[in-house]
């Protein structure tokens, strides 16, 4: 064997073993490469950033590094899709073609050097493409557990239905704990306080598809005014969440009008409201090159009934529709071309422990009436409320959340002002 050919077999052979030592297989982004000719070897590589992932396995750098001057064929699993694109390469990495396989569509850029066509299929990622990545990411969102727009309940839809949920759906603590003493005769006849300002924060650590992370949210009500039977409610929030160092951002304009049909006292058991809600909300990644404008709009359900002196059983219902408005975030513009509908049910359980302390426990059944990675999925949660005055009460929460291919812990404080 001469010392040149020796030198061609050794070359890969030492990189790839220099690459493999730091290729981690839980990134979103994932490929797969197999060399053709006469030297056949096979290179992995991952990465949590989509234009970096795609420049090193188009220029052979980093992870890919020992595909320099070699052809190759490859497979990139993206956001836990598996063969979700294909990738075929000459030896000069001037001709590579593409297959987007959920869409059936081949792609082939061809140019003078390997940075000309990695910033071909840059430009057609952000810019030349976006009909075909919108199609894409839509296909994604159906099959993926950590997509940025849909389909998982960390996505764009779910946040934007829970954020309505949690704000509109469940009656203040201390609004059922005064109904309760009117209820028992124990209380004064106090208006419904269904209204005031409030702020909330939570965070939490997920496991979905193989991957994990953490999520962090923000909310507090902005406007809150009306009379005792129809208020106006508005309300923002904003999040952050980090799947494998991919960091995704979000935030929500919500309005609702919360019309009360029965309140709690002596001569009646139970409280009944109806809430219309809309809202937009915003989701994007520029790590996983996917974001979502929505519109949302919704109906919400909830019925308070006193089974106990001390115990009150709440029922509530929400259903949402969900679409996408065009996008524009750092350099990438998308329409995800998101119609889905999504409804909530949940019961919630609320008992005064003593005259300033009220817990409370809920189940809550989510799912997506449109196709999604994670059609379902459950919460259980719990609360302790602190009245601190007759306005004002602190709260602390823990919920657990469990689906197809998904689990959640999370806890998170609160307090609310209410008149």
């Amino acid at each position: 064997m001469t010392i040149s050919k020796l030198r061609l077999l050794v070359t890969p052979i030492a990189l790839l073993g220099l690459a493999t030592a730091v290729v981690r297989a839980d990134q979103p982004f994932f490929a797969t490469a197999t060399t053709s000719g006469s030297s056949v070897f096979t290179v992995s590589g991952g990465g949590n950033n989509l234009s970096d992932f795609v420049s090193n396995l188009v220029n052979a750098k980093g992870d890919f590094q020992s595909l320099k001057g070699f052809a190759y064929n490859g497979s990139i699993r993206w956001l836990g899709v598996a063969n979700a694109i294909t990738v075929t390469s000459n030896t000069g990495q001037t001709n590579v073609s593409l297959n987007f396989n959920p869409i059936g569509l081949n792609k082939t850029f061809t140019g003078a050097t390997s940075q000309d066509v990695d910033d071909q299929i840059d430009d057609y990622f952000k810019k030349d493409g976006l009909d075909v990545m919108a199609r894409f990411l839509k296909a994604i969102s159906e099959k993926s557990a950590i997509a940025v727009t849909d389909g998982n309940p960390n996505s764009a839809t779910a946040q934007a239905a829970g954020n309505l949920f949690m704000t509109q759906g469940f009656t203040s603590t201390d609004e059922i704990a005064d109904g309760l003493d009117n209820a028992n005769g124990t209380g004064p006849a106090t208006k419904p306080r269904f209204g005031g300002f409030a702020i909330g924060f939570n965070s939490g650590h997920f496991k979905a598809g193989g991957f994990s992370g953490t999520n962090t949210d923000f909310s507090a009500s902005v406007l809150n005014f009306g009379g005792e039977q129809v208020r106006f409610v508005a309300g923002i929030g904003a999040s952050l969440l980090d799947v494998e160092g991919a960091k995704v951002y979000g935030a929500a304009l919500n309005f609702s009008l919360p019309i009360r049909f029965k309140t709690m006292s002596k001569d009646n058991p139970y409280n009944w409201r109806l809430t219309p809600v809309a809202g937009f909300s915003a989701r994007a990644s520029a790590d996983l090159g996917d974001g979502a404008l929505l519109w949302q709009a919704g109906l919400v359900n909830t019925i308070d009934y006193k089974v106990a002196p001390k115990l009150v059983v709440c029922m509530v219902n929400q259903l949402t529709y969900h679409k996408s408005i065009s996008l524009d975030y750092d350099d990438y513009s998308f329409d995800p071309r998101i119609d889905q509908q999504m409804a909530k049910n949940g019961f919630r359980f609320v008992s005064p422990l003593s005259q300033r302390v009220i817990g409370d426990f809920f189940v809550l059944d989510t799912r997506y009436l449109k196709s999604a990675a994670v059609k379902s999925f459950e919460t259980f949660g719990a609360s302790v409320s602190l009245r601190a005055t007759k306005t004002f009460n602190l709260g602390l929460a823990a919920n657990y959340d469990t689906g197809s291919n998904y689990k959640a812990w999370s806890a998170g404080l609160s307090s609310a002002w209410h008149w």
